[in-house]
């Protein structure tokens, strides 16, 4: 008995398909390396312009009152700061608890 040959195999198989499906065996795993490279340099991309962060700060005085402290660090620019809540009482700012 002749023994097995994988490649031999897969090589008839693929002469005997039909020329549509040939085709398609040329362009798809092109198309699919060219697309995943272009995913993957896209979000390499989008990673890179995200040219701020975000910090904020909640924390309760005293009398119970809730504060919030924002702060957007820019990469290039003075950071802005800005102070939201004062005054604001525990009722008023149930969502933040």
């Amino acid at each position: 008995m002749e023994q097995y040959n994988f490649w031999r195999d897969f090589f008839d198989t693929y002469q005997s398909l039909a020329d549509w499906i040939k085709a398609l065996w040329l362009i798809v795993p092109p198309a699919f390396v060219l697309g995943f490279a272009a995913l993957v340099m896209h979000a390499g991309r989008t990673r890179a312009s995200q040219d701020h962060t975000l910090i904020q700060l909640i924390y309760r005085d005293d009398k119970g009152r809730l504060h919030l402290i924002g702060e957007i660090a820019h990469i290039g620019g003075a950071p802005k700061t800005g102070v939201h809540g004062h005054g604001q009482s525990r009722a008023d700012a149930t969502a933040l608890d």
